[in-house]
């Protein structure tokens, strides 16, 4: 998913800083992120996350989201 919409991004933003977080490092992943959510602003920024629990992960974190894209 891409997006340059504020509103968008502003959800996308607060699910983040919502989120359950977890350091990944200390993690044991069975399978890789398999989706990509692309902010574009001042920044881009790129959210990997996985497509089948909506988890993502972002600076070194395991974030507890609930993204869902089709």
């Amino acid at each position: 998913m891409e997006s340059s919409d504020k509103a968008v991004i502003e959800k996308i933003i607060n699910e983040i800083n919502k989120s359950k977080k977890e350091l990944a490092a200390e993690m044991e992943f069975t399978e890789e992120p398999n989706g990509l959510i692309t902010l574009i602003g001042e920044k881009e920024v790129e959210v990997p996350y996985f497509k089948r629990t909506g988890r993502a992960l972002f600076n070194h974190y395991y974030l507890h989201t609930e993204f869902n894209f089709e």
